[in-house]
Formats: structure tokens, C-alpha cells, sequence
């Protein structure tokens, strides 16, 4: 195996611009691994579990070849990329990462100031924000509002019939 694709991103929860990441992915490569991050971190901002988020993914692609990793916080951005690292096979010589914004994801900013470390080269894919302009604090604060036809716009049944359980 030369190229792994991931896609690091909390989910909190999926929506359509976060669809066409995976779509994107899915579209261009045998396998994905999506890493879900603040795995183990509920509150307001994070008010998903991981189990949640992964079943809120698996109902979205049913017939894919994902691979859903938990990816918690850590206190540095050198023990966060350590703990990637132990999870991507030690084959690979690219690691491509699709993004939303690659110049304000914390994930790939950190990524990027610890590349001369990795042992293998990294591009990164941007699927620009302005083709699904939302945020995943906008769905919560729509959830909480009851916004029937905001989530409509930018959720799924599927993920719609979850997060409102």
C-alpha cells in the first residue's frame, strides 16, 4: 500500500459539506480512514459521543470501505500526531488528507508544523467551504432551535433521525 487518504474532522455532527469529503474520497481512492476527533469529549461543543458520530457516518455509506478511528485530545500536537501515526499502516509512502479549509483546520495546520517528522510525504485536498457555506455549530444551534428546515438543507434523514434521538 503507497497512498492512505483520511479525513480528520470531529462530526459533530455529519453534514452535507462533510459528505463531500467522503464522497470525495470515496470517488478517488480503494479506502478512506476517517479519524474522529475529541473522540472522547462531550459538551457543548462536542455534545456527540464517538459511538454517535460513527453510526451517524455508517448510516450515511452504507457500502464503503471506511475505516472510523477514534482520535482523542491531547495535550500537544506532537502526542496527537504520534497517536495517527500508530493507527496508518507503516507501508505508505503518502498520506493525502481532504480538508475543508487548510488554512484555518487546526488539524492540518498541526499536521503540516510536524511534517519534516513523518515518514512519509503529505498533500492535502480542499474541498473549499463555499460550496456547502455551514458550520457544525450552526446544525447544533438549528438542532437545539428545532430548525426543521435548516437541518433539511444540510443534514441527511439518516443523520437527522439520530441526532434527534
Amino acid at each position: 500500500m503507497n497512498t492512505i487518504w483520511c479525513i480528520i474532522w470531529r462530526f459533530q455532527p455529519l453534514h452535507k459539506g462533510h459528505e463531500l469529503l467522503i464522497q470525495a474520497s470515496e470517488n478517488e481512492n480503494d479506502s478512506t480512514i476517517i479519524f474522529i476527533g475529541s473522540s472522547e469529549s462531550e459538551n457543548v461543543s462536542n455534545p456527540y459521543n464517538f459511538q454517535t458520530r460513527k453510526k451517524i457516518i455508517r448510516a450515511n455509506f452504507i457500502n464503503t470501505n471506511i475505516s472510523i478511528i477514534a482520535l482523542p485530545d491531547f495535550k500537544t500536537d506532537q502526542a496527537w500526531l504520534e497517536h495517527i501515526l500508530k493507527k496508518i499502516p507503516e507501508d505508505i509512502s503518502r498520506l493525502n488528507i481532504y480538508c475543508g479549509d487548510k488554512d484555518n483546520d487546526s488539524a492540518i495546520i498541526s499536521i503540516q508544523s510536524l511534517e519534516h517528522t513523518i515518514p512519509f510525504s503529505i498533500s492535502i485536498t480542499e474541498i473549499p467551504r463555499s460550496i456547502i457555506p455551514v458550520s457544525a455549530t450552526q446544525i447544533r444551534t438549528a438542532i437545539k432551535d428545532n430548525n426543521t428546515k435548516f437541518l433539511n438543507l444540510y443534514l441527511t434523514e439518516e443523520t437527522i433521525k439520530i441526532v434527534k434521538k
